[in-house]
C-alpha cells in the first residue's frame, strides 16, 4: 500500500525507525512543497523532503510513486522531483511514474486532461534520459514509467531485463514484460502440436488487447488448430480513458461480449474480481456465466497460466 506520510505524527516516525518498517511505499507525486500541498489538499504535505531525510537517517528503504498529471507535476516539475529524490539513493530503491487515472465522473473536480500519445512520448523521453544518468552513476535505472505510458505512446514495451528487480510491478511497471517472458519461455519448451483442436475466447481491456493478440499469434505457430478469439471490452462504466483490465465491470463484459464468445470457454483477468468473485459493479462471476452461457475462468496475471488454459482449456 502506498502512503503519503501526511497523517503521521513524530511518534509514528519514531516507531517506523524503531521497528524497522522497511521498505515503505510512498506516494511522492512532487517534491515541490507548495505544489504537493495543492495536489493532496493537505498543508502537511509540504514536509516530504524532511520526512524522507528522516527515513534515510534511520536507514529505512522506500519505493516512490509519482502519479503524473498533465500540466501539473509533469515536464520541469517531473525533472525537479526525480532530481530531488536522487539524493536519497540507495535508501530510495525505485521510482514509478504512472499517469493519473481519469474516470468520466469528474463533475466539480479539478479539470485534468488525459495524456495524449505525444505527451506520453515526451514523458518516456524524459524518463529515458534519467535512466541513462542513473545507469552511468549507479548501474541501475532507478526510475521507470508504467506500461500504460508505452501503450499510450504506441511504443514497444522494453524487454524483461530492462526492469531489473520489478519492484514496482503492482504499479503496472514491467507487468507486460514479465507476462511475455513467462508465456514465451514456457511455450519454447513445448513441441508443435496440430492434434489439439478447440476454440476459446480471452476477454480483456483496451490496454492489453494488442499485447494479448501478439501472444496469440506466437502461440498459433505451435498450436495452429487452437482458435483464440481476443475480445476487447471498452470501459463504459468508468469511461473510455480507463483502459486497464482490472477495472472492467460485469455489465460492460455482458453487453459487449454477448453473442461474441467463440468456443466452449472464456478467460477473464482475475484482477477484475474481488475476493468474493464480484466485479466493481457487484455483478458476480456466476452472474456472468449465466448471462453469457459459457464456462468462464478467471486467470491470474501470469503468462504460464494463460498458456496452460489455452492448451488444456478448463481441464
Amino acid at each position: 500500500n502506498y502512503i503519503t506520510l501526511t497523517n503521521l505524527s513524530d511518534s509514528d516516525f519514531e516507531r517506523i525507525a524503531r521497528f524497522r518498517l522497511s521498505p515503505l511505499k510512498i506516494s511522492v507525486h512532487t517534491t515541490n512543497s507548495e505544489l504537493r500541498c495543492f495536489i493532496l489538499k493537505n498543508p502537511k504535505a509540504k514536509d516530504i523532503i524532511s520526512q524522507l531525510e528522516f527515513l534515510k537517517r534511520h536507514d529505512i528503504e522506500f519505493d516512490a510513486q509519482i502519479v503524473l498529471m498533465k500540466g501539473i507535476n509533469d515536464e520541469d516539475e517531473l525533472d525537479r522531483t526525480i532530481s530531488d529524490l536522487e539524493r536519497f539513493y540507495p535508501n530510495l530503491k525505485s521510482i514509478a511514474v504512472v499517469p493519473v487515472g481519469l474516470t468520466k465522473y469528474r463533475e466539480g473536480l479539478f479539470a485534468l486532461e488525459p495524456f495524449s500519445s505525444d505527451d506520453a512520448k515526451s514523458v518516456l523521453s524524459k524518463i529515458s534520459k534519467w535512466q541513462d544518468i542513473f545507469l552511468n552513476k549507479y548501474q541501475k535505472r532507478l526510475v521507470f514509467a508504467s506500461d500504460e505510458f508505452y501503450i499510450k505512446a504506441k511504443k514497444r514495451i522494453p524487454p524483461y531485463r530492462f526492469y531489473e528487480d520489478f519492484r514496482q510491478l503492482e504499479n503496472g511497471v514491467g507487468m507486460i514484460a514479465l507476462f511475455k517472458k513467462q508465456f514465451i519461455s514456457s511455450l519454447r519448451k513445448l513441441k508443435k502440436r496440430e492434434d489439439i483442436k478447440r476454440s476459446l475466447t480471452i476477454i480483456t481491456g483496451v490496454s492489453a488487447y494488442d499485447f494479448i493478440n501478439e501472444l496469440v499469434k506466437i502461440f498459433n505457430k505451435k498450436f495452429p488448430n487452437i482458435r483464440v478469439n481476443v475480445l476487447k471490452i471498452i470501459n463504459n462504466f468508468f469511461g473510455e480513458y480507463v483502459t486497464v483490465s482490472g477495472l472492467l465491470s460485469g455489465q460492460d463484459i455482458i453487453s459487449q461480449a454477448k453473442n461474441k464468445i467463440i468456443g466452449d470457454l472464456a478467460l477473464i483477468p482475475s484482477n477484475a474480481l474481488n475476493d468474493q468473485n464480484r466485479f466493481i459493479d457487484d455483478i458476480s462471476l456466476d452472474d456472468l456465466k449465466k448471462e453469457l452461457n459459457v464456462d468462464i475462468y478467471a486467470i491470474e496475471n501470469n503468462g504460464r497460466k494463460l498458456l496452460r488454459y489455452l492448451i488444456k482449456g478448463g481441464d
